[in-house]
């Protein structure tokens, strides 16, 4: 399994944000960086995967609704794609 671990303290913008989730994300260079962009490429995932959202709280705090979108993609991904694991510490 591919265990990834996003830092939401480092998640201060919304591109700094993309930029973290693809970069631990491993995705390609023609990565969207958008919400939607994320839901494909999560949804694309065809490894078992871990991810694991530290700091929650901090991204919500800097991002506003933007971050609650970044969530709300991740845990409904988790939903559909059932290489997909998503937890929150």
């Amino acid at each position: 399994m591919i265990d990834v671990r996003l830092e939401g303290d480092k998640m201060i913008t919304p591109e700094k944000a993309q930029s973290h989730i693809k970069k631990r994300m491993d995705f390609e260079d023609n990565y969207g960086a958008t919400p939607d962009a994320l839901w494909d490429a999560l949804n694309d995932i065809e490894e078992p995967t871990a991810i694991t959202l530290y700091d929650t709280q901090a991204m919500l705090n800097n991002l506003g609704q933007y971050g609650y979108d970044l969530l709300d993609t991740f845990q409904d991904a988790a939903k559909v794609n059932g290489d997909l694991l998503f937890e929150e510490d």
